[in-house]
């Protein structure tokens, strides 16, 4: 993956960072009732399930320690830049957008978002 790539799956991930919470919280719902029901009929281990149930919450904390690591990383950085940083790649407005918006150079705009970009990929170790 190219440094963009990165950048668009980081972000990816925390616009649907609510979803993929809630759909974690499903599953292992689910995951629990038919733990239950599997218990009662005796077709699969409790052990099983349990390990399946783990693993799920497991995966929900990785979600949320991501998350507030990055809105870390984004309270740490100038306004400015994370005003850029907010437009561009959570709520996907155009660069054109965001230039009129903030009253800024073309190349000044482009100069900050790359500073922006390159903080985050460092603050991730990428």
């Amino acid at each position: 993956m190219n440094r963009h790539q990165i950048l668009e799956e980081i972000f990816r991930i925390y616009r649907y960072r609510i979803s993929l919470a809630k759909s974690y919280d499903k599953l292992i719902e689910t995951e629990a009732m038919n733990s239950y029901f599997y218990s009662i009929t005796g077709k699969q281990s409790s052990e099983k399930s349990y390990t399946k149930i783990i693993k799920l919450i497991e995966r929900k904390n990785l979600l949320i320690n991501f998350k507030v690591k990055l809105e870390n990383i984004l309270k740490s950085i100038p306004d400015i830049l994370k005003l850029i940083i907010y437009n561009k790649h959570i709520k996907l407005m155009k660069n054109e957008e965001i230039i009129e918006q903030l009253g800024l150079s073309v190349r000044t705009y482009f100069r900050r978002l790359e500073k922006a970009e390159e903080f985050i990929l460092k603050s991730f170790n990428i």
